[in-house]
C-alpha cells in the first residue's frame, strides 16, 4: 500500500532574547557623583548598582569603590503565531534559523530589534517513488544548495521511496515572512503607544489647573529709594517673570501672582499671608533662613518650591517637591570631565599651574578622570609654556587648563601664545571657567581667536535673535536695560517661569510626575532636573551643564 503525500506545516514564532554580559568593572566615586549619575554614565539602573554593591540606601561618598554591573538589553515583546493545515499533525524541527531585523515603523525613542525565528522546514515531503534532488528542487522551486543545506543527512542525489525530505523556505519567502512579522509587530507597538499616549493625555487633562496661583518671595527693597545691586537683580528677575507670563497667557494660561518682599516683611508674616492665599508654586526665597522656613511650609502643604539662587548642598534632601535651580558647581564636576573628554579625546591636555589655584579638588579630579579614560595629559608652569609649543609644532592638538580662573592669568597665557607662529598657536586652545563670560570684548575676541571654551550652567548668546528680542521687550516694557551681570537676572526669571509655570499650565497637578518630559527652550538657564540621590524622598537639582565655544 503506497504512502500518501503528507504536507506538514510547521508553526513559527517570534522570540525575545535577553543577553547578559558577565563582565563588570569598578569605579571610584568622585565628588558630586550619585548613583543616578553613575547609572546614566554606565547605562545601568540604580537598583542594579545597589544590588551589585550590597547598598541599603542611595547614599555614596567620594573615594568609595563601586562595582559597575554590565547593562542588559531590553527584551522584545514575545508573540506567538502558528499556522497548521487541518487534520495534519504538527512536527517539531530542530536547529531553526533566526533572522534579525529592525522594525522600520518603530519610533526612534523605542527602536528595538525584532528577532524572527524561521523553522528550517517550510514543510516535510515524503517521497512516493524514487526521485532525484533535481526533480524535488524543480517541484518545489528551490535551489540545490538550499536543498543540501536543509537536508545534510541525504548524501546521494538519488532518493529512495518513503524518504522524509525537508523543504526549506526560499530566500524570497523568508524575506517576506520577516518583513510581514516586523511590520505586524511595529504596528502593534504603534497602536499600543498611541493608546498609552491617549491615556496619559486624558489623565493630564483631568489634572489641569483653571488658574495657576504663584507666590514670589524675594528681597525687592520696595521701600528703599536707592536700591542695592542685589535688589535691582531681584527686580530684573521678577520683570523677566512678567514677560514670560505674558507669553504663557497668550497660550491660554491663567496665572495669578502674589508677590512678597522678604527684605521688608518677616517670614512668619509672609507664611501667615500664604496660608490665606493658597498657591500651587512658590518661587524664592533668597535668604537661607527664609528658604528653610519655606521648605517646611511647602512640604507640609504639598506645594512645589522652586529655589532659584541658593546652591546650598543637600537643600532638596527630605523634600520631594523642592527644585533647586542653582546647583553647587563642585557637584557637577564629573559631568564637566565627561563632556570635555568626549570632545577632546585626540588632544594632549596640559594643566597650567598658576601661583593661585581656585579649586584644587577640581584640578585633581580632572587629572584622575583623564587617567582613567586614557587621555594623555601632563602639568606645566604658567611661566613656561614651551612644552605646549613643542607638542603643537609636532602636529599635536593641545588644550591648556589653567588652575586659576582670573582674567590676569588668562591674559598672561594669551600673551605667550600671541608670540608664537600661527602654525604653532593654531593647535593650542584653552579650557576655562564660567567667569570667562564676564571678559571684556578684547579678551572675548581672544577666546574666539584661540578656539577656547569653558564650562557653565548658564550662558546667553547676546547676539541671538531670541535674546535680542527679549532685551528689546524688556527695555520697552520697563523703560530700562537689565542690570549688567552674569547671569542676566531678567533672562533667569524668564527661563524659570517658562519651566515651572509653563509646566503647571501643561501638566497641572501632574507636573512633578511629568517633569522628565518637560522640554522648554531656554534663553540662558536650561533646566535638567534629577532627583537628589535618585530617591523619591528627595527633591530635584538642576544638573544642566554645558561647554561653550564662544
Amino acid at each position: 500500500m503506497s504512502l500518501k503525500k503528507t504536507l506538514l506545516f510547521i508553526s513559527f514564532s517570534l522570540i525575545s532574547l535577553i543577553s547578559y554580559s558577565q563582565n563588570a568593572q569598578k569605579h571610584e566615586v568622585m565628588p558630586g557623583e550619585t548613583l543616578y549619575s553613575l547609572g546614566r554614565r554606565y547605562n545601568v539602573t540604580v537598583d542594579a548598582l545597589k544590588k551589585a554593591n550590597n547598598l541599603s540606601s542611595d547614599a555614596i561618598k567620594a573615594g568609595q569603590l563601586l562595582i559597575i554591573p554590565s547593562s542588559s538589553s531590553t527584551p522584545t515583546v514575545q508573540q506567538q503565531n502558528s499556522v497548521n493545515q487541518s487534520n495534519t499533525p504538527s512536527n517539531t524541527v530542530s536547529n531553526p534559523s533566526v533572522a534579525e531585523v529592525t522594525s522600520p515603523s518603530a519610533p526612534q525613542s523605542t527602536s528595538r530589534t525584532i528577532e524572527v525565528q524561521i523553522p528550517r522546514c517550510k514543510l516535510t515531503y515524503i517521497t512516493e517513488k524514487k526521485t532525484t534532488v533535481a526533480e524535488i528542487c524543480v517541484k518545489f522551486g528551490i535551489s540545490e544548495n538550499e536543498f543540501i543545506l536543509s537536508n545534510p543527512e541525504i548524501k546521494k542525489f538519488k532518493i529512495k521511496k518513503g524518504t522524509s525530505i525537508c523543504i526549506p523556505y526560499t530566500e524570497s519567502e523568508r524575506s517576506a515572512l520577516i518583513k510581514a512579522e516586523a511590520a505586524a509587530q511595529a504596528e502593534a507597538q504603534r497602536k499600543q503607544e498611541e493608546s498609552e499616549r491617549a491615556l496619559r493625555e486624558a489623565e493630564i487633562a483631568s489634572r489641569r489647573l483653571e488658574k495657576i496661583n504663584v507666590s514670589v518671595i524675594l528681597p525687592f527693597e520696595l521701600s528703599h529709594e536707592r536700591k542695592s545691586q542685589e535688589a535691582i537683580k531681584m527686580i530684573d528677575f521678577y520683570e523677566g517673570m512678567l514677560l514670560a507670563i505674558d507669553d504663557l497667557q497668550s497660550k491660554g494660561a491663567n496665572v495669578e501672582l502674589q508677590v512678597y518682599d522678604e527684605q521688608e516683611t518677616p517670614i512668619d508674616s509672609i507664611l501667615s499671608l500664604l496660608s490665606q492665599h493658597p498657591c500651587h508654586l512658590i518661587i524664592g526665597a533668597k535668604n537661607i533662613d527664609n528658604i528653610n522656613a519655606l521648605r517646611s511650609y511647602s512640604k507640609r502643604n504639598n506645594i512645589i518650591l522652586a529655589v532659584p539662587f541658593s546652591s546650598k548642598e543637600d537643600l532638596t534632601v527630605g523634600h520631594p517637591n523642592l527644585f533647586q535651580v542653582n546647583m553647587k558647581s563642585s557637584l557637577l564636576y564629573d559631568q564637566v570631565y565627561k563632556t570635555f573628554t568626549e570632545e577632546n579625546r585626540d588632544a594632549h591636555v596640559l594643566f597650567v599651574t598658576c601661583p593661585r589655584t581656585d579649586d584644587n579638588n577640581y584640578i585633581k579630579g580632572f587629572e584622575r578622570y583623564l587617567s582613567e579614560h586614557n587621555i594623555s595629559h601632563s602639568t606645566i608652569d604658567a611661566d613656561d609654556l614651551s612644552k605646549a609649543s613643542s607638542l603643537s609644532a609636532s602636529g599635536k592638538r593641545v588644550v591648556l587648563i589653567p588652575s586659576d580662573k582670573s582674567v590676569e592669568t588668562f591674559k598672561k597665557i594669551i600673551s605667550t601664545l600671541d608670540g608664537y607662529e600661527s602654525r604653532i598657536s593654531s593647535n593650542i586652545s584653552l579650557f576655562g571657567y564660567p567667569e570667562w563670560q564676564t571678559f571684556s570684548v578684547e579678551n572675548t575676541n581672544k577666546l574666539r581667536l584661540y578656539h577656547c571654551s569653558f564650562y557653565t550652567t548658564f550662558y546667553a548668546d547676546l547676539s541671538s535673535d531670541d535674546v535680542l528680542s527679549f532685551t528689546s521687550r524688556f527695555k520697552k516694557r520697563f523703560n530700562r536695560d537689565q542690570y549688567n551681570s552674569r547671569p542676566l537676572y531678567g533672562l533667569l526669571g524668564y527661563d524659570v517661569t517658562n519651566y515651572f509655570i509653563g509646566g503647571l499650565h501643561k501638566y497641572g497637578t501632574a507636573f512633578i510626575d511629568n517633569q522628565d518630559a518637560m522640554k522648554t527652550e531656554s534663553l540662558q538657564n536650561p533646566m535638567l532636573f534629577e532627583r537628589n540621590y535618585s530617591s523619591r524622598q528627595n527633591g530635584f537639582t538642576n544638573h544642566n551643564i554645558r561647554i561653550i565655544h564662544p
